[in-house]
């Protein structure tokens, strides 16, 4: 018999794993780490581990694909290089001679594993010829991330008042 649920999974097939022709369709889920930050950002290689569903008595295979690459049968995909990063799993189920492959499912990795430049936007006043100043300098810094950006919620940095006499207190 065809699924009573609409979702294509023959009713023998639920029967033959849960016992229950209304149990939910076995799924495949990935677990990222480490976590990303919170503008899903990571800044080391991620690992995304591939689980199948612990209810699942049969065999399955677990595949996936990185950034539309080939299909690779593993439970485990390390994401090393810098960039956004597309990874799409999947598993096919095995039960006596009958299959089951769920629908693919697509998790986003974006990794910057490069620091923000930090450098000075400007020193007020101006330094004389020979490079001194003889009064407070005012330092302004200028923040870049070419591939995650910077987080605008931070409200920039302030800049650094330097009142103190000696060389070399700002570069």
């Amino acid at each position: 018999a065809f699924s009573t649920l609409g979702d294509g999974i023959p009713d023998w097939w639920r029967r033959e794993f849960f016992g229950d022709v209304y149990a939910p369709a076995p799924e495949t889920t990935a677990a990222v780490t480490p976590p990303a930050n919170l503008h899903d950002w990571q800044r080391a290689d991620v690992a995304v581990v591939l689980s199948v569903d612990p209810r699942v008595e049969a065999v399955a295979t677990t595949f996936y694909t990185l950034d539309n690459g080939p299909a690779t049968q593993a439970e485990q995909v390390d994401v090393r290089q810098e960039g956004i990063h597309n990874v799409t799993y999947w598993s096919v189920f095995q039960v006596g001679a009958g299959t089951y492959t769920e629908p693919a499912k697509t998790l986003t990795v974006r990794l910057d594993k490069t620091p923000p430049a930090i450098s000075v936007a400007s020193r007020l006043p101006s330094a004389n010829p020979a490079g001194w100043n003889n009064g407070p300098v005012t330092v302004q810094y200028a923040v870049e991330d070419a591939l995650s950006g910077v987080d605008a919620t931070l409200g920039g940095y302030e800049p650094d008042v330097v009142a103190t006499e000696g060389e070399e207190q700002q570069e």
